[in-house]
């Protein structure tokens, strides 16, 4: 079995389901009568759907057998044979064996971790929201200092501290203050 060689890096699974949808809704409100695409859409989703729901079991060897499974009926549902409907060939390709995606899809099965990066981008939402909201920053140097407080400000929030308290320290002295403000006293 080939595991990932680049260190357990994830492929979005609920990408790769919400993808097959769309090229499913487009297919049946079309002309296109691709039966072969149709069917390879829903067992792509049906594949990622069942992967996002199961339990990971604990020990290594099992995780394995269960990536390989997995990794066997990907290269069934996918085939050999070339798709009529160009974007679910397109699909299709990124999922074939030969491709680097392919390796990735499965990796949150043996390294941890989630099957989606629903989580990262949940955290940088409310940024984007701002820039729509203020029609951007209208420099580079608005930009890296609206990312830098931001990443800050996060920083702070998900270790508890407040942040008027280490934002205060940061413009008032060095950064060491700050740094104390968010993660504490050093040992």
């Amino acid at each position: 079995m080939r595991l990932d060689a680049r260190g357990g890096r994830q492929t979005c699974l609920v990408h790769i389901l919400r993808k097959s949808r769309e090229i499913r809704d487009l297919l049946d409100a079309g002309d296109e009568a691709d039966p072969a695409s149709r069917r390879f859409c829903d067992e792509i989703g049906k594949l990622i759907k069942e992967a996002c729901a199961l339990e990971v079991p604990a020990s290594q060897k099992a995780r394995e057998a269960l990536v390989e499974k997995f990794h066997t009926r990907l290269a069934r549902i996918c085939g050999k044979r070339i798709l009529a409907f160009a974007k679910a060939e397109t699909l299709r390709l990124r999922l074939l064996p030969e491709s680097r995606e392919h390796w990735q899809l499965f990796a949150f099965i043996l390294h941890g971790g989630p099957p989606s990066n629903n989580h990262a981008e949940r955290a940088v939402r409310p940024l984007v929201i701002f820039r729509k909201v203020c029609l951007g920053t209208r420099s580079g140097t608005g930009s890296e200092n609206i990312s830098i407080f931001t990443s800050l400000a996060q920083t702070a929030s998900l270790q508890g501290a407040h942040l008027i308290d280490m934002f205060r320290a940061l413009f008032r002295s060095s950064p060491n203050p700050a740094q104390e403000a968010i993660f504490g006293p050093p040992p």
